[in-house]
């Protein structure tokens, strides 16, 4: 999606539960891309090498598809991806862990406003067998939906406002137990760049969020925060 295309992760001030569910496991991996560039698009397929954090696995390649589209001379831009991603256990026998990503995102760009919607999802089977003796262990499955959709204004590239809105399902499903649980995530941000320099070197910024989760049963859990800070870039070792 577009969650990260303005100023990649530090410009991230609330992540969506779904980018949150896989960003600890796929942040950093090696991998390779066949891109076929046509007409201003872009269509490329992925193979990637797995953390092997678990002793107990056999890995196997992760392997993507994804589309970038732009239209109406740029204004409209597209995103749709698929990964999937399977681990075999030695521990339970016959046992799969299989992880699916898939997202499709929607931008409107007309300088100086933007905005973007997003649907994420990602979708775990058998997910606790990783090191398990028993095979009873790997039926749990899981999935997590966001919807996320975010707007902003670039004054002439110094300026940068913008407000995001989040709304996130979390489902986990244990077969053993026969049991199944839901929980619903409302979020916002607020936040503000300033940058005193035109490029992107330099930055002051500031940012209030707020998570709502909502489990089934129970009380809501409201989470709020204040961020505010420098970032700084450069090549200190010229």
């Amino acid at each position: 999606g577009f969650e990260e295309n303005l100023g990649g992760s530090p410009a991230v001030y609330l992540a969506s539960q779904a980018r949150s569910d896989v960003s600890s496991t796929y942040t950093y991996v090696s991998g390779a891309k066949l891109a076929y560039l046509y007409a201003g698009q872009e269509l490329n397929v992925q193979l990637l090498n797995q953390s092997d954090g678990v002793s107990s696995e056999q890995s196997k390649m992760m392997y993507g598809l994804a589309h970038k589209g732009s239209l109406m001379e740029k204004t409209l831009l597209t995103n749709l991806s698929y990964h999937k991603d399977t681990r075999q256990t030695l521990a339970a026998a016959n046992k799969e862990v299989q992880v699916q990503m898939m997202a499709a995102g929607v931008k409107w760009v007309s300088a100086p406003y933007w905005v973007s919607f997003d649907y994420l999802d990602n979708q775990r089977t058998n997910m606790d067998k990783a090191g398990s003796s028993s095979a009873a262990a790997a039926d749990k499955n899981s999935q997590v939906t966001s919807l996320i959709l975010e707007g902003g204004y670039n004054i002439d590239n110094q300026w940068i406002p913008r407000v995001k809105i989040e709304s996130s399902e979390g489902k986990l499903e244990d077969k053993n137990l026969a049991t199944s649980t839901k929980t619903k995530y409302d979020g916002f941000a607020i936040s503000c760049d300033y940058r005193p320099y035109k490029e992107d070197s330099f930055r002051y910024h500031v940012a209030v969020t707020q998570l709502t989760e909502k489990p089934e049963t129970g009380n809501s859990l409201v989470s709020q925060h204040v961020v505010a800070g420098v970032r700084v870039l450069g090549d200190f070792l010229k």
